[in-house]
């Protein structure tokens, strides 16, 4: 049996810029939801590190590092849904190199 662990590295929490709105009450219980709710989460330098393990043997099997790196010209941040997407990408190519490895097609 075949253990993949899946994990993200280098996921960086925005600090926000402090206004005068900030150090009232109303705008402190902004902050505090805003930061809850996700919304100040970087995926901008994430790294998508995956490892492959035999279950029996605790023998690695393969490693796969794929740094989610926003060039200067992207200047919007990475949403959950890109990772998703290297996800699913990671996913089928895996399940393509196991049935090229059985000679099946799907």
């Amino acid at each position: 049996m075949l253990l993949v662990r899946i994990a993200l590295t280098n996921v960086k929490v925005k600090k926000k810029r402090q206004t005068l709105l900030s150090f009232d009450p109303s705008g402190i219980t902004r902050r505090t939801a805003k930061d809850k709710s996700g919304r100040t989460i970087s995926l901008g330098e994430a790294v998508l590190e995956e490892e492959l393990v035999d279950s029996t043997t605790r023998e690695r099997l393969g490693i796969l590092v794929d740094q989610l790196v926003n060039t200067p010209a992207q200047k919007q941040d990475y949403s959950w849904d890109d990772v998703i997407n290297t996800l699913q990408y990671y996913a089928q190519r895996f399940r393509n190199r196991l049935d090229s490895h059985h000679n099946r097609q799907d």
